[in-house]
């Protein structure tokens, strides 16, 4: 049983359900997303990458292993990140944050959302997101594009 905590993505799934996602997303999208040119990411609903691509891997310079699990903030170097014991979707700014929003949209409404705006801790320009809901096995994901 997962208990859940206070903050916006709630618990943390364990690794071995991680991986299965993994796998689900790898069978469903895994061979049209390892194509795309541009970072992709995707996330189930407690926030957590599921599946990254190869440009991701080298535009943000994580391995898998690093990636995997992980919150979106903590992936993309969020400066709330780190203000908060438990990382991303967690702290006093959580709230306010557009990327948070737009996934609760695809997560909530089945909603994709363009050009979503996020701002890391490294960069004075934010990046954009394009971000749409995906559904496969019965479970709910997001996946996370950057756009130009």
């Amino acid at each position: 049983m997962v208990e859940h905590d206070a903050s916006v993505g709630g618990a943390r799934l364990p690794w071995n359900v991680l991986l299965e996602e993994n796998a689900a997303i790898r069978r469903s999208l895994g061979g049209v997303l390892s194509l795309v040119p541009a970072p992709v990411f995707v996330v189930n609903r407690f926030l957590q990458a599921v599946y990254v691509n190869d440009a991701f891997l080298r535009q943000f310079g994580e391995g898998t292993d690093e990636t995997l699990g992980a919150r979106v903030g903590e992936m993309l170097h969020c400066p709330a990140s780190a203000t908060s014991l438990s990382g991303c979707a967690t702290s006093l700014a959580c709230p306010c944050c557009d990327f948070l929003g737009a996934l609760a949209r695809a997560f909530n409404e089945s909603a994709g959302t363009q050009r979503v705006p996020f701002s890391r801790k490294d960069s004075r320009e934010p990046s954009h997101w394009g971000i749409s809901p995906f559904h496969t096995g019965g479970e709910s994901f997001a996946v996370c594009v950057l756009q130009p």
